[in-house]
């Protein structure tokens, strides 16, 4: 017998906004999910498309169709007949037994899986089998006080799941964070049965909000638990409970056709639970003050954190480009993250205003605003003294792990300034090209670790126990031989040491 997929086309009438519904049937297959629409009459497919497309499936399921996109109506005909149609790709298709208006409607909460949560939270002790089953096994067998005797012999087996289903808590300024054990199981029968579970992520908001902002906390979170683990994280199986004007809870289910996805086959390890930056099962108290911590700072530092994660998301693959963005994310650092404005001597201050106010009698051009930028720079902190500040947290916390870092620190910036105003360089392009991985590592590690840091990470805890499967555990288990293979390429070009 043929089992439906959810990837079949599903039939059902989707309603334009023009009174009549028209028929079609909604494929759920990822980047090519879509609508085909069909109706003898016209009908157009942009008009509406800015809000959403309600719609309800054969089974009766309803179906909002969230962001769409479409490239219109189009015509197939013959000498009798004519038929319009149009194909529409929405981002999200949101299912259930209502619908749900992007604008109006407000979630309460979400759930999701990420692929490496049993590492992420790896409770050892939530599932179990009792080695010896035997003095045991006759009070279970009792304890349903079936009709009929049940006979047991001399290998008995109890596997068992404990029942704590939440694992972990932060209460956060986008609401309560947690982790639970969802098991399922199949019903005993002669051919045996099995508990299978997966760990789901749930946010409850503090207050109802909107769609669009329940997609963006998920995503912070999904941004955070994969540095947490050590590589980005996909998601699936994403549901929000939306909150009637009467408070009448009603779950559905999301599907997300461009939800993110990690880069595949690309070597780096799968992650191990020993390398997780924080043990949120063995200390989760102390995890979710840093939970807590870093994402009360994520309004201040989106724009930063969004530069270091997309580089997070390319894992092993580098280029020149990354390693100016990784250099620039220190630029656009909060203010309280970076080192203070220099206060100017009189003369000094009043030697760049005049200065300033000779460049700007002139006329605009190309070599006139770039003397005013470079004037208005003076006195404050300059790129390499926003690194060098954010690499001393990390030093400090990590005496003797990182020596002469700010050398490496230091050559990644001057070669971002060379890439991108063409600054003088001692060393050949050529031979930083063959560095530009170690360079570029560098400064990620800094940026990311100094925030950690920053958000009360014991970075000293987790040095003691990791190993390499972690970005962050592979680049300190090899920093010397790192600064080995820097020093020697400095070396050969004729640099210093």
């Amino acid at each position: 017998m043929r089992h439906d997929s959810e990837h079949d086309p599903k039939p059902g009438t989707f309603d334009l906004g023009e009174g009549t519904p028209i028929a079609g049937s909604l494929r759920l297959a990822g980047v090519r999910t879509a609508v085909e629409l069909h109706s003898p009459e016209y009908f157009e497919a942009r008009s509406n498309l800015g809000r959403f497309i309600k719609g309800q499936l054969a089974n009766l399921t309803k179906v909002s169709l969230i962001d769409c996109i479409s490239a219109g109506t189009g015509t197939t005909s013959n000498s009798a007949e004519k038929c319009f149609h149009a194909t529409v790709y929405p981002h999200f298709v949101v299912a259930g037994h209502q619908h749900l208006d992007p604008k109006t409607d407000r979630i309460s909460e979400t759930s999701f899986l990420i692929d490496d949560a049993a590492t992420l939270f790896y409770d050892f002790d939530a599932f179990g089998s009792v080695i010896d089953a035997r003095p045991l096994i006759r009070q279970v067998v009792d304890a349903n006080r079936l009709p009929r005797a049940i006979e047991t012999g001399e290998m008995p087996q109890i596997h068992y799941f404990t029942g704590k289903r939440e694992i972990f808590f932060a209460e956060t300024a986008i609401g309560r964070i947690s982790a639970f054990h969802s098991p399922s199981w199949t019903l005993p029968s002669p051919s045996g049965l099995s508990i299978r579970n997966k760990i789901r992520t749930r946010i409850a908001f503090t207050e109802p909000i909107r769609f669009a902002e329940s997609i963006d906390r998920i995503l912070t979170v999904r941004e955070l638990f994969g540095l947490l683990v050590g590589r980005p994280q996909n998601l699936s199986e994403i549901l929000v409970v939306r909150t009637g004007e009467n408070g009448e809870a009603e779950q559905l289910k999301v599907h997300w056709s461009r939800s993110p996805k990690r880069r595949s086959a690309d070597g780096t390890e799968r992650p191990h639970c020993a390398d997780v930056l924080i043990d949120l099962v063995g200390n989760p108290i102390a995890g979710g003050r840093v939970i807590q911590s870093w994402i009360a700072r994520e309004e201040k530092w989106r724009t930063p954190r969004s530069r270091f994660f997309s580089a997070f998301e390319n894992r092993n693959y580098y280029t020149a480009e990354r390693l100016v963005a990784a250099a620039n994310m220190f630029d656009v650092l909060p203010i309280d993250a970076v080192p203070s404005d220099i206060a100017l001597s009189p003369k000094l201050a009043e030697a760049k205003a005049e200065a300033q106010q000779s460049f700007r009698r002139l006329e605009h051009s190309q070599e006139r605003d770039s003397v005013l930028s470079a004037l208005g720079r003076i006195g404050r902190a300059s790129l390499k003294q926003k690194v060098r500040h954010r690499a001393l947290l990390v030093a400090n916390s990590l005496p003797q792990k990182l020596p002469e870092i700010t050398t490496i620190l230091d050559t990644a910036v001057d070669f971002r300034n060379h890439l991108v105003h063409g600054s003088p360089i001692k060393v050949p392009s050529q031979s930083l090209d063959s560095i530009t991985y170690l360079l570029t590592d560098t400064l990620e590690f800094i940026f990311g670790a100094s925030d950690l840091i920053e958000s009360g990470w014991e970075i000293t805890e987790w040095d003691s126990r990791t190993s390499t499967s972690h970005p962050f555990g592979r680049y300190l288990k090899t920093y010397i031989g790192i600064l080995a293979h820097f020093k020697s390429v400095l070396r050969s070009d004729g640099g210093a040491a």
